[in-house]
């Protein structure tokens, strides 16, 4: 009961006391010798995460500017497509009209090279003529 009345007159409780203020100075001792580490530890943490939303940030802008280069690629691409179709549909056009004036020229011609007695000429360039003329391309336009 002696205990119950006085606790400060226990040795344990002076014991106990004694390492409490000692730890408590240890404490206080740790806390200052890494206060500036600890802030600066802050610091740099909320400027990480800044740096990470920026990032965050950025990465949404360039994906949203590479869906919007994708479109325009597949625009382009659309139009490039049907360039490339109407230039070989006017290669064929160009092709056919060639061989329509070689057809109308092979009389002349034909007639200058009977003239000048070259019948082998005149011949190929006879048949040539009639091969062009039955073509199926030109017979499909009615060209001839």
């Amino acid at each position: 009961m002696k205990v119950l009345d006085n606790p400060e007159a226990h040795p344990s409780f002076q014991k106990a006391q004694q390492d409490f203020e000692t730890l408590d100075g240890m404490l206080g001792g740790v806390i200052d010798q890494h206060y500036s580490a600890f802030n600066t530890s802050f610091r740099d943490f909320s400027t990480l995460l800044k740096l990470f939303a920026d990032h965050e940030q950025h990465m949404e802008a360039l994906k949203e500017n590479t869906r919007l280069a994708k479109t325009l690629l597949i625009n382009k691409h659309k139009n490039l497509n049907h360039l490339w179709l109407e230039a070989q549909r006017n290669k064929e056009i160009i092709r056919m009209l060639d061989n329509i004036e070689e057809v109308c020229d092979s009389p002349s011609q034909i007639a200058a090279l009977i003239k000048s007695g070259d019948l082998l000429s005149a011949s190929a360039s006879i048949t040539r003529a009639l091969k062009i003329a039955k073509s199926e391309d030109l017979a499909e336009i009615g060209a001839l």
